[in-house]
């Protein structure tokens, strides 16, 4: 907690240091704050996520459709041939500098979030709703491309049946669990978007620190 002279909270809007904003969970930050970094964030996120994607893919484009092939059907997968392309030292190489990136990214996104609930008067550990987004899309991606791999695999069974999977498992031509998995994803992001982005902090000194 940052103090002054005489061990009073300080407005951390006179004394939040850089380090502090992007890396400390203490404190409180405004919608103003919020939004200074936050888009530039996120920028760097898509940033990163397709330069990774495109170094890890290289000259192979169906990497990560063998990657979800594989797990979805590891009976019909050739795993030894797989192996051979991803256990190589600069795929390796490449995807450990990838994760740390990322993971500095999260604690960077966390503690802006975090510091911005607190100008809500609400705990941090609230936060961690937001790992639910990539968890419901990710169960989204999963079904929509389960769905696609079903089909391929039920080219041959007749027309009714084919009839009878697309009404009871489709929704036009998207699943229908990957539409309700990516619809929670957006609900959650959306909700915590408006909260932080757009809902004003307490107007007083709260048990997070002084108004910033």
């Amino acid at each position: 907690m940052l103090t002054g002279e005489k061990g009073n909270v300080q407005n951390p809007s006179s004394t939040l240091s850089w380090k502090n904003l992007l890396f400390s969970f203490h404190g409180r930050i405004s919608r103003k704050q919020f939004w200074m970094t936050a888009p530039i964030l996120w920028i760097i996120s898509l940033v990163g996520l397709v330069l990774g994607a495109l170094f890890l893919v290289g000259n192979d484009p169906l990497f990560f459709n063998d990657i979800m092939a594989g797990v979805l059907m590891p009976d019909s997968f050739d795993n030894a041939a797989f192996s051979e392309r991803f256990w190589n030292p600069v795929r390796l190489g490449l995807a450990v500098v990838i994760t740390c990136y990322f993971i500095i990214i999260t604690w960077i996104a966390y503690a802006i979030i975090v510091k911005r609930r607190h100008d809500r008067n609400k705990g941090g550990w609230g936060a961690l709703w937001l790992l639910f987004v990539p968890i419901f899309n990710g169960i989204g991606d999963w079904s929509q491309q389960t769905r696609h791999l079903s089909y391929a695999a039920y080219e041959t069974v007749d027309a009714f049946q084919v009839s009878f999977l697309s009404y009871t498992a489709s929704f036009g031509p998207y699943s229908l669990y990957a539409l309700m998995g990516w619809s929670m994803a957006w609900i959650i992001a959306v909700w915590f978007l408006a909260d932080l982005g757009l809902c004003k902090g307490t107007s007083a000194s709260n048990r997070f620190g002084e108004i910033p």
